[in-house]
């Protein structure tokens, strides 16, 4: 894994939006993913997606993490 993402991503079946969004941050896609770095770091001058308040924002991205971890237990078995 030793190539640049751009490279790695050329390899994958994702769409050009969601290149854009890994890439460059663009899009739909690039804002949502902003917006998730910006809750990891309590970077809270950043956190912000469409016309969402905090509260509405930590509660999905509690969600998220939620089904993430019953993902990863379930392929586990």
């Amino acid at each position: 894994m030793d190539q640049p993402l751009v490279q790695l991503l050329d390899e994958l079946p994702f769409s050009k939006e969601l290149k854009m969004a890994l890439l460059e941050m663009g899009g739909i896609h690039g804002q949502a993913l902003s917006c998730v770095i910006a809750i990891e770091q309590n970077n809270i001058e950043n956190i912000h997606f469409l016309d969402m308040d905090l509260a509405e924002l930590s509660s999905v991205y509690l969600d998220a993490l939620i089904w993430s971890d019953q993902q990863s237990k379930a392929m586990a078995l």
